[in-house]
Protein backbone atom coordinates (compact mmCIF):
# COMPACT_ATOMS: atom_id res chain seq x y z
CA UNK A 1 0.00 0.00 0.00
CA UNK A 2 1.33 3.86 -0.89
CA UNK A 3 0.72 7.09 0.28
CA UNK A 4 2.10 10.17 -1.17
CA UNK A 5 2.29 13.43 -0.26
CA UNK A 6 1.82 16.28 -3.15
CA UNK A 7 4.06 19.73 -2.87
CA UNK A 8 5.22 22.59 -5.22
CA UNK A 9 8.91 22.25 -3.46
CA UNK A 10 11.00 20.26 -1.48
CA UNK A 11 11.23 22.79 1.30
CA UNK A 12 8.52 21.27 3.54
CA UNK A 13 10.28 17.81 3.22
CA UNK A 14 10.72 18.19 7.44
CA UNK A 15 7.01 17.69 7.79
CA UNK A 16 6.67 14.44 5.39
CA UNK A 17 9.76 13.46 6.90
CA UNK A 18 8.47 12.86 10.24
CA UNK A 19 5.86 10.31 9.12
CA UNK A 20 7.82 7.76 7.20
CA UNK A 21 8.76 5.89 9.98
CA UNK A 22 4.88 5.57 10.91
CA UNK A 23 2.91 4.41 7.90
CA UNK A 24 6.46 2.14 7.78
CA UNK A 25 5.17 -0.01 10.91
CA UNK A 26 1.41 -0.58 9.57
CA UNK A 27 3.02 -1.25 6.02
CA UNK A 28 2.75 1.51 3.96
CA UNK A 29 4.64 3.00 1.79
CA UNK A 30 5.53 6.76 1.60
CA UNK A 31 6.66 8.87 -1.40
CA UNK A 32 6.79 12.84 -1.93
CA UNK A 33 5.84 14.15 -5.47
CA UNK A 34 6.67 17.28 -5.82
CA UNK A 35 6.30 20.19 -9.00
CA UNK A 36 10.07 21.62 -8.42
CA UNK A 37 11.40 21.76 -11.85
CA UNK A 38 8.83 23.44 -12.93
CA UNK A 39 10.17 26.56 -11.32
CA UNK A 40 10.90 26.63 -7.95
CA UNK A 41 13.65 24.09 -7.57
CA UNK A 42 14.57 24.04 -11.12
CA UNK A 43 18.09 22.14 -9.95
CA UNK A 44 16.39 19.54 -8.10
CA UNK A 45 17.00 15.89 -9.00
CA UNK A 46 14.37 13.64 -10.74
CA UNK A 47 14.41 11.36 -8.10
CA UNK A 48 16.41 11.47 -4.97
CA UNK A 49 15.96 10.26 -1.18
CA UNK A 50 16.09 13.13 1.81
CA UNK A 51 16.84 11.69 4.86
CA UNK A 52 14.19 8.99 4.99
CA UNK A 53 11.80 10.26 2.37
CA UNK A 54 11.50 9.23 -1.38
CA UNK A 55 11.07 12.22 -3.50
CA UNK A 56 9.89 12.94 -7.05
CA UNK A 57 9.78 15.40 -9.24
CA UNK A 58 7.26 15.99 -11.85
CA UNK A 59 10.20 15.23 -14.77
CA UNK A 60 10.32 11.87 -13.47
CA UNK A 61 6.57 11.07 -14.99
CA UNK A 62 7.88 12.09 -18.67
CA UNK A 63 5.09 14.27 -19.11
CA UNK A 64 2.03 12.55 -17.88
CA UNK A 65 -0.68 14.60 -16.44
CA UNK A 66 -1.60 14.64 -12.99
CA UNK A 67 -4.45 12.58 -13.53
CA UNK A 68 -2.07 9.79 -15.28
CA UNK A 69 0.45 10.17 -11.98
CA UNK A 70 -2.69 9.42 -9.68
CA UNK A 71 -3.53 6.08 -11.98
CA UNK A 72 -0.02 4.65 -11.93
CA UNK A 73 0.79 5.66 -8.74
CA UNK A 74 -2.49 4.30 -7.21
CA UNK A 75 -2.08 5.78 -4.15
CA UNK A 76 -4.61 4.83 -1.33
CA UNK A 77 -4.56 8.50 0.09
CA UNK A 78 -2.81 11.60 -0.38
CA UNK A 79 -1.40 14.41 1.80
CA UNK A 80 -1.24 17.94 1.24
CA UNK A 81 1.23 20.52 3.53
CA UNK A 82 -1.31 23.35 1.49
CA UNK A 83 -3.93 23.30 -0.45
CA UNK A 84 -4.92 26.88 -1.95
CA UNK A 85 -2.06 27.12 -4.83
CA UNK A 86 -3.34 26.24 -8.11
CA UNK A 87 -1.27 22.86 -9.19
CA UNK A 88 -2.50 22.06 -5.19
CA UNK A 89 -6.22 22.75 -6.07
CA UNK A 90 -5.56 20.47 -9.35
CA UNK A 91 -4.44 17.45 -8.12
CA UNK A 92 -6.95 17.74 -5.03
CA UNK A 93 -9.77 17.52 -7.75
CA UNK A 94 -8.41 14.43 -9.79
CA UNK A 95 -8.20 12.91 -6.41
CA UNK A 96 -11.71 13.68 -5.79
CA UNK A 97 -12.67 12.57 -9.19
CA UNK A 98 -10.83 9.17 -8.77
CA UNK A 99 -12.26 8.80 -5.29
CA UNK A 100 -9.01 8.99 -3.09
CA UNK A 101 -9.02 10.46 0.12
CA UNK A 102 -7.36 13.74 0.91
CA UNK A 103 -5.62 15.11 4.00
CA UNK A 104 -4.66 18.51 4.44
CA UNK A 105 -1.81 18.50 6.94
CA UNK A 106 -1.09 21.50 8.38
CA UNK A 107 2.23 23.07 8.08
CA UNK A 108 1.86 25.73 10.67
CA UNK A 109 -0.37 27.66 12.92
CA UNK A 110 -3.46 29.32 11.44
CA UNK A 111 -3.88 31.66 13.85
CA UNK A 112 -0.67 33.47 14.41
CA UNK A 113 -1.37 35.80 11.91
CA UNK A 114 -4.34 38.48 12.22
CA UNK A 115 -7.85 37.42 10.44
CA UNK A 116 -9.77 39.44 7.89
CA UNK A 117 -9.36 43.08 8.44
CA UNK A 118 -6.73 45.21 10.90
CA UNK A 119 -3.50 45.42 11.03
CA UNK A 120 -1.38 43.77 8.56
CA UNK A 121 2.37 44.62 6.92
CA UNK A 122 2.39 47.84 4.34
CA UNK A 123 2.83 46.15 0.95
CA UNK A 124 6.16 47.01 -0.36
CA UNK A 125 4.84 47.39 -3.92
CA UNK A 126 8.25 47.14 -6.01
CA UNK A 127 9.21 43.77 -4.24
CA UNK A 128 5.43 42.68 -4.52
CA UNK A 129 5.60 43.32 -8.05
CA UNK A 130 8.62 41.55 -8.24
CA UNK A 131 7.68 38.60 -6.89
CA UNK A 132 4.43 38.41 -8.65
CA UNK A 133 6.24 39.08 -11.88
CA UNK A 134 8.90 35.85 -10.91
CA UNK A 135 6.22 33.39 -10.72
CA UNK A 136 4.18 34.64 -13.58
CA UNK A 137 5.99 32.49 -16.28
CA UNK A 138 5.51 29.75 -14.64
CA UNK A 139 2.47 30.08 -14.27
CA UNK A 140 1.19 30.97 -17.50
CA UNK A 141 3.13 28.12 -18.75
CA UNK A 142 2.57 25.04 -15.88
CA UNK A 143 0.07 26.18 -13.51
CA UNK A 144 -2.51 27.71 -15.30
CA UNK A 145 -3.16 25.10 -18.70
CA UNK A 146 -3.11 22.47 -15.78
CA UNK A 147 -5.50 23.99 -13.37
CA UNK A 148 -7.90 24.84 -16.17
CA UNK A 149 -7.71 21.41 -17.69
CA UNK A 150 -8.83 19.88 -14.13
CA UNK A 151 -11.75 22.22 -14.06
CA UNK A 152 -12.15 20.45 -17.99
CA UNK A 153 -12.27 17.33 -16.77
CA UNK A 154 -13.59 17.75 -13.76
CA UNK A 155 -16.67 19.12 -15.02
CA UNK A 156 -16.06 22.22 -12.64
CA UNK A 157 -19.37 24.32 -11.76
CA UNK A 158 -19.19 27.88 -13.04
CA UNK A 159 -18.93 29.34 -9.65
CA UNK A 160 -15.50 27.48 -9.86
CA UNK A 161 -14.57 29.33 -13.05
CA UNK A 162 -15.43 32.99 -11.06
CA UNK A 163 -13.16 31.94 -8.57
CA UNK A 164 -10.48 30.88 -10.45
CA UNK A 165 -10.30 34.36 -12.33
CA UNK A 166 -10.89 36.46 -8.60
CA UNK A 167 -7.98 34.36 -7.08
CA UNK A 168 -5.59 35.51 -9.70
CA UNK A 169 -6.71 39.22 -9.58
CA UNK A 170 -6.60 39.43 -5.66
CA UNK A 171 -3.38 37.80 -5.23
CA UNK A 172 -1.81 39.87 -7.96
CA UNK A 173 -2.88 42.95 -5.63
CA UNK A 174 -1.35 41.52 -2.63
CA UNK A 175 -5.28 41.08 -0.66
CA UNK A 176 -5.42 37.24 -0.96
CA UNK A 177 -8.96 35.98 0.15
CA UNK A 178 -9.37 34.67 3.51
CA UNK A 179 -11.65 31.97 2.35
CA UNK A 180 -10.27 29.53 0.51
CA UNK A 181 -12.16 27.77 -2.78
CA UNK A 182 -14.27 25.30 -2.64
CA UNK A 183 -11.65 22.68 -4.16
CA UNK A 184 -8.95 23.52 -1.64
CA UNK A 185 -10.79 21.45 1.25
CA UNK A 186 -9.96 18.09 1.51
CA UNK A 187 -11.30 14.90 3.23
CA UNK A 188 -9.71 15.88 6.39
CA UNK A 189 -7.65 17.64 8.18
CA UNK A 190 -5.11 17.68 11.00
CA UNK A 191 -3.97 20.91 13.11
CA UNK A 192 -2.03 20.98 16.03
CA UNK A 193 -3.53 22.40 18.47
CA UNK A 194 -7.36 22.81 19.55
CA UNK A 195 -7.01 26.72 18.90
CA UNK A 196 -6.68 26.09 14.83
CA UNK A 197 -9.90 24.00 14.53
CA UNK A 198 -11.64 27.27 14.29
CA UNK A 199 -9.72 28.57 12.07
CA UNK A 200 -9.74 25.29 9.63
CA UNK A 201 -13.66 25.59 10.19
CA UNK A 202 -13.92 29.08 8.97
CA UNK A 203 -11.20 29.67 6.24
CA UNK A 204 -12.04 25.71 4.60
CA UNK A 205 -15.49 24.73 6.13
CA UNK A 206 -14.88 21.35 7.20
CA UNK A 207 -16.98 20.28 9.92
CA UNK A 208 -15.59 19.80 13.66
CA UNK A 209 -15.54 16.11 12.89
CA UNK A 210 -13.79 16.37 9.73
CA UNK A 211 -10.73 17.56 11.95
CA UNK A 212 -8.20 15.75 14.10
CA UNK A 213 -5.50 17.48 16.59
CA UNK A 214 -2.63 15.91 16.47
CA UNK A 215 0.11 17.89 18.19
CA UNK A 216 2.72 21.26 17.22
CA UNK A 217 5.64 19.14 15.76
CA UNK A 218 7.63 22.22 16.47
CA UNK A 219 8.17 20.83 19.30
CA UNK A 220 9.85 17.78 18.00
CA UNK A 221 11.43 19.92 15.15
CA UNK A 222 13.48 21.76 17.70
CA UNK A 223 13.16 18.99 20.30
CA UNK A 224 11.91 21.09 22.84
CA UNK A 225 11.32 18.68 25.82
CA UNK A 226 8.45 18.60 28.01
CA UNK A 227 10.47 20.00 30.79
CA UNK A 228 10.80 23.79 28.95
CA UNK A 229 7.19 23.86 28.95
CA UNK A 230 6.21 26.29 31.70
CA UNK A 231 10.63 26.00 32.54
CA UNK A 232 10.56 30.18 32.88
CA UNK A 233 7.89 30.52 35.41
CA UNK A 234 8.84 27.15 37.10
CA UNK A 235 12.76 28.50 37.59
CA UNK A 236 12.37 32.66 36.94
CA UNK A 237 14.09 34.10 33.72
CA UNK A 238 14.40 37.33 35.58
CA UNK A 239 18.95 37.33 35.48
CA UNK A 240 19.28 36.17 32.16
CA UNK A 241 20.78 38.50 30.00
CA UNK A 242 19.66 37.07 26.08
CA UNK A 243 17.01 38.89 24.24
CA UNK A 244 16.41 36.72 20.97
CA UNK A 245 14.47 38.20 17.78
CA UNK A 246 12.60 34.79 15.63
CA UNK A 247 12.50 36.30 12.13
CA UNK A 248 9.98 34.69 9.50
CA UNK A 249 11.89 35.98 6.18
CA UNK A 250 9.24 38.78 5.69
CA UNK A 251 11.62 39.62 2.73
CA UNK A 252 11.07 36.95 0.25
CA UNK A 253 7.31 37.88 0.47
CA UNK A 254 7.30 41.61 -0.67
CA UNK A 255 5.77 42.78 2.59
CA UNK A 256 7.77 45.08 5.16
CA UNK A 257 10.67 45.53 3.90
CA UNK A 258 11.90 46.66 0.01
CA UNK A 259 15.62 45.13 -0.09
CA UNK A 260 17.66 42.61 2.07
CA UNK A 261 19.70 46.07 2.79
CA UNK A 262 16.45 47.52 4.67
CA UNK A 263 15.80 44.13 6.81
CA UNK A 264 19.61 43.94 7.61
CA UNK A 265 19.27 47.92 8.89
CA UNK A 266 16.17 46.20 10.71
CA UNK A 267 17.84 43.82 12.61
CA UNK A 268 20.99 46.13 12.95
CA UNK A 269 19.03 48.81 14.55
CA UNK A 270 17.29 46.67 17.00
CA UNK A 271 21.01 44.80 17.97
CA UNK A 272 21.99 48.04 18.84
CA UNK A 273 19.65 49.33 21.19
CA UNK A 274 19.24 45.97 22.72
CA UNK A 275 23.41 46.04 23.27
CA UNK A 276 22.92 50.41 24.43
CA UNK A 277 20.08 48.58 27.56
CA UNK A 278 23.13 45.83 28.52
CA UNK A 279 21.79 43.42 27.13
CA UNK A 280 23.13 40.10 24.30
CA UNK A 281 21.47 40.48 21.09
CA UNK A 282 20.42 36.56 19.65
CA UNK A 283 18.70 36.28 15.89
CA UNK A 284 16.62 33.22 15.44
CA UNK A 285 16.82 33.51 11.12
CA UNK A 286 14.68 32.55 9.03
CA UNK A 287 16.09 29.57 6.94
CA UNK A 288 15.80 30.96 3.49
CA UNK A 289 18.60 33.51 4.79
CA UNK A 290 21.66 30.65 5.13
CA UNK A 291 21.00 29.99 1.11
CA UNK A 292 20.04 33.64 -0.25
CA UNK A 293 23.62 35.09 1.61
CA UNK A 294 21.57 37.40 4.65
CA UNK A 295 22.78 35.10 7.26
CA UNK A 296 26.69 35.48 6.45
CA UNK A 297 25.83 39.74 6.26
CA UNK A 298 24.13 40.25 9.40
CA UNK A 299 27.12 37.74 10.76
CA UNK A 300 29.57 40.31 9.08
CA UNK A 301 27.41 42.95 10.91
CA UNK A 302 28.40 41.19 14.29
CA UNK A 303 25.07 39.42 14.84
CA UNK A 304 24.75 36.25 16.92
CA UNK A 305 22.56 33.83 15.00
CA UNK A 306 21.49 30.86 16.61
CA UNK A 307 20.85 27.42 14.65
CA UNK A 308 17.59 24.67 14.79
CA UNK A 309 20.18 22.63 16.41
CA UNK A 310 20.56 24.98 19.90
CA UNK A 311 17.67 27.06 19.16
CA UNK A 312 15.83 25.89 22.57
CA UNK A 313 18.73 25.48 24.31
CA UNK A 314 19.54 29.38 23.17
CA UNK A 315 15.64 29.92 24.30
CA UNK A 316 15.77 29.03 27.42
CA UNK A 317 18.77 31.58 28.21
CA UNK A 318 16.61 34.45 27.15
CA UNK A 319 14.92 37.05 29.17
CA UNK A 320 12.34 37.36 26.37
CA UNK A 321 11.91 37.07 22.75
CA UNK A 322 10.77 39.69 19.93
CA UNK A 323 9.16 37.96 18.05
CA UNK A 324 7.25 38.49 14.18
CA UNK A 325 3.98 36.06 13.92
CA UNK A 326 4.62 32.51 13.04
CA UNK A 327 4.24 29.05 14.51
CA UNK A 328 7.95 28.92 15.70
CA UNK A 329 6.78 32.05 17.94
CA UNK A 330 4.32 30.33 19.96
CA UNK A 331 7.53 28.11 21.48
CA UNK A 332 8.79 31.02 23.76
CA UNK A 333 5.11 31.33 24.84
CA UNK A 334 4.93 27.71 25.74
CA UNK A 335 8.05 28.47 28.44
CA UNK A 336 6.05 30.95 29.93
CA UNK A 337 8.65 34.13 29.12
CA UNK A 338 7.12 37.76 28.08
CA UNK A 339 7.39 37.60 24.60
CA UNK A 340 7.63 41.20 22.32
CA UNK A 341 5.01 41.28 19.99
CA UNK A 342 6.98 43.55 16.91
CA UNK A 343 4.90 46.21 15.98
CA UNK A 344 7.96 48.78 15.55
CA UNK A 345 9.77 50.21 12.31
CA UNK A 346 9.79 48.45 9.46
CA UNK A 347 7.39 45.87 11.04
CA UNK A 348 5.06 48.21 12.64
CA UNK A 349 1.50 46.70 11.42
CA UNK A 350 2.50 42.89 11.92
CA UNK A 351 -0.68 41.03 12.02
CA UNK A 352 -0.38 39.07 15.22
CA UNK A 353 -3.52 36.70 15.30
CA UNK A 354 -5.27 35.40 18.40
CA UNK A 355 -3.21 32.29 19.61
CA UNK A 356 0.16 35.26 20.04
CA UNK A 357 -2.15 37.94 21.08
CA UNK A 358 -3.87 36.94 24.00
CA UNK A 359 -0.55 34.82 25.24
CA UNK A 360 -1.13 36.91 28.91
CA UNK A 361 2.55 37.76 28.30
CA UNK A 362 2.81 39.40 25.37
CA UNK A 363 3.84 42.74 24.65
CA UNK A 364 3.17 45.12 21.96
CA UNK A 365 6.78 46.77 21.42
CA UNK A 366 6.01 50.28 19.58
CA UNK A 367 9.31 51.37 20.71
CA UNK A 368 12.06 49.71 21.05
CA UNK A 369 13.93 51.77 23.49
CA UNK A 370 11.19 51.06 25.90
CA UNK A 371 12.03 47.49 26.14
CA UNK A 372 13.57 47.22 29.75
CA UNK A 373 10.42 49.58 30.95
CA UNK A 374 7.65 47.00 29.46
CA UNK A 375 9.15 44.33 30.67
CA UNK A 376 9.26 46.11 34.32
CA UNK A 377 5.62 46.95 34.16
CA UNK A 378 4.55 43.54 32.81
CA UNK A 379 6.36 41.62 35.49
CA UNK A 380 4.76 44.02 38.28
CA UNK A 381 1.16 42.56 36.67
CA UNK A 382 2.00 38.92 35.76
CA UNK A 383 -1.10 36.23 36.75
CA UNK A 384 1.13 33.06 36.56
CA UNK A 385 -2.59 30.99 36.90
CA UNK A 386 -3.63 32.49 33.36
CA UNK A 387 -0.08 32.11 32.03
CA UNK A 388 -0.18 28.51 33.30
CA UNK A 389 -3.89 28.02 31.69
CA UNK A 390 -2.84 29.27 28.34
CA UNK A 391 0.14 27.13 28.16
CA UNK A 392 -2.43 24.04 29.05
CA UNK A 393 -4.74 24.81 25.66
CA UNK A 394 -2.01 25.60 23.15
CA UNK A 395 0.58 23.24 23.49
CA UNK A 396 -1.12 20.67 21.84
CA UNK A 397 -1.56 16.52 22.55
CA UNK A 398 1.48 15.31 24.62
CA UNK A 399 3.37 13.97 24.22
CA UNK A 400 4.40 15.70 20.73
CA UNK A 401 6.67 12.67 19.79
CA UNK A 402 3.43 11.15 19.25
CA UNK A 403 1.95 13.25 16.56
CA UNK A 404 3.36 11.50 13.82
CA UNK A 405 1.00 8.34 15.02
CA UNK A 406 -1.63 10.05 15.22
CA UNK A 407 -1.54 11.29 11.72
CA UNK A 408 -0.96 7.75 10.24
CA UNK A 409 -4.07 6.75 12.16
CA UNK A 410 -5.91 9.55 10.64
CA UNK A 411 -4.73 8.60 7.00
CA UNK A 412 -5.83 4.53 8.03
CA UNK A 413 -8.86 5.12 9.22
CA UNK A 414 -9.66 7.34 5.89
CA UNK A 415 -8.35 4.01 4.11
CA UNK A 416 -10.43 2.11 5.73
CA UNK A 417 -13.70 3.92 5.08
CA UNK A 418 -12.76 4.38 1.35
Amino acid sequence: MKVIGFDSWTQGWRNYNRLVDSFKEKGIDFDLIHLGSWGTEPGRPTEEVIDKLSVKDIRFYKGKTFLEILDLEKPAAVIFLSTDAFAHRAFNRYCKKRHIPTLHLSNGLGRVQAIGKGSRYKLKLTTHIAYVLSSFGRALKKVYPTYVKSLIVTKAPLNDWIRFIRDNFSGALGFPSFRSAPDAKTDKCCVFIKADVEHAINKYGYTKEEIIVVGNPDLIRFKMPETAIGSYIRNGGVSHNDIMYIDTGLIYTGWAFSSPDEFIQHIISTKEIIEQNGKHFVLKPHPLHLESGIASRLIQAGCDLCTDNDFIDRLQKCLTCIVEPSTIALLPNLTGMPVMLAQYGKVTGSPFGEILATYPRAIPIYNLTEIMTLLENEKKNLNIDKVRYWIEQNSGPLPAQEMPDRVTETVCEMIRRR
